[in-house]
């Protein structure tokens, strides 16, 4: 029987296990195996850009770490993703560590045991109860006694202390603090609670009316129509109008003028916009200008950190709200420099 597709549905919310060969050690030195001190720096090391890349990829596709735990055999996440798919991330992520390893000389062969395993999740019902699941996980490994014991997860983050990974987003501990269970003493009992009944079953099989989803019957309708419910993408010069208007420059300088200041931002803003609302790739974007997308790529990374307060999610949501509301025209000269440029 064939495997069921991945179901997306922009800015749900997914836990996500992903398994390494068990004899790797790619994120945690096992406690029960002998290592020499530069086996433990290497899995360090290790670990660091996995967390890197992971911190990279989601702040370039607008998804949120809320809970995160790293196995030595595996990497479990728990994550709202934005507009692009999850697989935007996973799929990058796996590559580029994959090529980091490589590249170490100390692993070869298949570093996987298959593709990830994804469960869209209700966070209104079992966000808690995935982020308890999450933190007890080195327990049921064997890692450590108790959560608030291992130092390779998000779980000292819930209770004030320093997230070591800086990945993880407050809306864990802002849920603990509307039940009351923020302080360390409420955390605990947090942590010892018995799970919402029915979420073993969920988390083993998912929903009856769909395995991918965990929740309702009326969320995983709602998530499938979600998913089912995409908009075309936009034309070209439509984001491109949106970016020249957001930062009051001509349409046609952003085509015209490659190596003027603000077209290279508008260029970026153009890519932030399209590859973070999922409506194109980076190469795509690039075709659009004739320009190489290593180039383009290094724009969008110069003024995504020069410009944090341009190059967000809320920018994002910004242009759909103006795409659904009609409120983008694309502007006459925009037009004929498309037409000039299709006879070229």
């Amino acid at each position: 029987m064939a495997r069921p597709g991945r179901l997306h549905a922009p800015h749900a919310t997914y836990f996500v296990v992903n398994r390494f060969r068990s004899d790797l050690e790619a994120l945690a030195a096992h406690p029960g195996r002998p290592h020499g001190r530069d086996e433990l720096d290497r899995i360090d090391l290790n670990r660091r850009r996995f967390e890197t890349l992971l911190s990279y990829l989601c702040r370039r596709w607008c998804a949120r770490v809320h809970a995160y735990c790293w196995l030595p055999d595996s990497a479990l996440l728990l994550v709202r993703i934005g507009e692009p798919p999850l697989e935007c991330i996973m799929h990058t992520l796996r590559g580029l560590y994959s090529q980091f390893l490589r590249q170490q000389g100390s692993h070869s062969g298949a570093l996987y045991t298959g593709r990830y395993a994804a469960l869209m999740i209700d966070p209104d019902d079992y966000l808690l109860d995935f982020a308890r699941h999450i933190f007890w996980s080195p327990v049921h490994a064997g890692l450590c006694k108790s959560p608030l014991g291992y130092e390779h997860s998000s779980v000292r983050a819930c209770v004030g202390e320093p997230d070591p990974a800086s990945l993880c987003d407050s809306t864990l501990r802002a849920a603990l603090a509307q039940r009351g269970q923020h302080s360390r003493l409420g955390f605990s009992r947090f942590l010892a609670a018995a799970p919402t009944p029915g979420f073993l079953r969920l988390l083993a099989h998912g929903s009856r009316l769909d395995r991918r989803i965990a929740g309702s019957s009326m969320f995983v309708r709602d998530a499938r129509r979600s998913a089912a419910r995409q908009p075309p993408p936009p034309a070209p010069s439509t984001i491109i109008s949106w970016a020249a208007s957001r930062l009051s420059i001509d349409p046609t300088e952003i085509k015209r003028v490659p190596r003027h200041a603000q077209s290279v931002e508008g260029r970026a803003l153009v890519a932030w916009v399209a590859t973070c609302g999922g409506t194109a790739t980076l190469a795509d974007v690039a075709r659009w200008f004739g320009c190489d997308p290593s180039t383009l790529h290094r724009a969008v990374d110069r003024y995504s950190a020069a410009r944090p307060d341009l190059f967000n999610e809320k920018v994002v949501i910004e242009f759909a709200a103006a795409r659904m509301s009609g409120a983008i025209e694309d502007s006459e000269a925009m037009r004929q420099l498309d037409a000039i440029e299709e006879k070229d």
